[in-house]
């Protein structure tokens, strides 16, 4: 999982809100049917990750369908296609007010959700966490919504029925869900 070679990520023509800072080193975990590479990504200020997986907000380019990863040391870019994540994890443990944005200034409305615990099958992992809903919306609102990357908080992975994980924050490529399920205690 570890690829050490990979520096620094980015995505061409992304402009932040305001600040003055380029934004914030996030550490990912990106997971695929494929392979699973761990790497750094420069999430520009003002945007959380699921803004930029999910290309919400202003100058986020809407054809891009590929997150840029660039080597620090060679400079070889490799792009990855967003179609074939099954999900992106973050390490850091202050997922919940959402990883690059300004803690100063709010650029989305903030609309108290509820946690429900659920339990999601993918093609290779199950996902244990939290997804939070509106109180306003029901679950299969949440699925039919258009963004493609659902967010989940305080997951446990599993591959074939063995633990291989947990993290405080991971984003769930929607189109890969095979079946999600409400945990009825939540």
């Amino acid at each position: 999982m570890d690829n050490p070679g990979i520096e620094t990520a980015g995505i061409s023509a992304v402009q932040p809100y305001v600040t003055d800072s380029p934004g914030e080193t996030l550490v990912l975990d990106i997971f695929s049917d494929t392979e699973e590479i761990r790497t750094r990504f420069l999430c520009p200020s003002g945007y959380r990750i699921t803004d930029i997986l999910n290309r919400v907000g202003e100058g986020i380019p809407g054809q891009n369908s590929f997150i840029e990863l660039v080597d620090g040391e060679t400079k070889q870019e490799l792009f990855i296609s967003k179609e074939v994540i099954q999900f992106v994890a973050v390490d850091d443990a202050n997922a919940g007010r959402g990883f690059g944005s300004d803690p100063r200034h709010t650029h989305y409305p903030v609309v108290e959700k509820l946690p429900i615990t659920v339990n999601v099958q993918l093609k290779s992992y199950r996902l244990i966490g939290k997804a939070y809903q509106a109180k306003s919306k029901t679950l299969k609102a949440v699925l039919g919504e258009n963004l493609v990357f659902l967010p989940l908080t305080d997951v446990i992975i599993l591959r074939e029925s063995k633990l291989i994980g947990e993290k405080p924050f991971v984003a769930v490529n929607k189109k890969q869900i095979i079946s999600l399920k409400k945990d009825l205690i939540s």
